[in-house]
């Protein structure tokens, strides 16, 4: 994941502190928010985010990819990717990073440490208490 810069931000009102961030950024760039929990729901929020771009009439085999292609040619690397919740690490993580869009911004909120080591993360912010 070396062209992205990666946040992991473990426990402490992490979804919290991500709404904050993204609200913060909504004038700098496009935010997406994924919750992701599960497969399941990542890939509703894929799909919904694709049936925004496409409409609803059209077929979504590869929603991803056409998030993937909308942002990497409307937006310039100005956009935001939020996974929130990702605590399965088995979940392939690099089909939904985008690797090789510059400037790509991912932000990770979860609740376990090892995580962070699964996905390479480049900044962890920790609470301790």
């Amino acid at each position: 994941m070396p062209s992205s810069h990666n946040l992991l931000i473990h426990h402490f009102r992490k979804s919290t502190m991500a709404r904050y961030f993204a609200y913060k950024k909504r004038d700098e760039m496009t935010v997406l928010w994924i919750t992701a929990s599960s497969k399941e729901t990542m890939a509703r929020g894929f799909e919904q985010y694709a049936r925004q771009i496409r409409g609803e009439g059209h077929a979504l085999s590869q929603p991803v990819s056409i998030i993937r292609q909308l942002l990497s040619q409307n937006f310039d690397g100005r956009w935001l990717l939020i996974l929130d919740g990702l605590d399965d690490t088995t979940i392939d993580i690099e089909q939904y990073i985008f690797n090789g869009l510059p400037n790509a911004k991912i932000l990770v909120t979860t609740g376990y440490t090892k995580v962070a080591s699964h996905i390479g993360a480049t900044y962890v912010l920790h609470h301790y208490t």
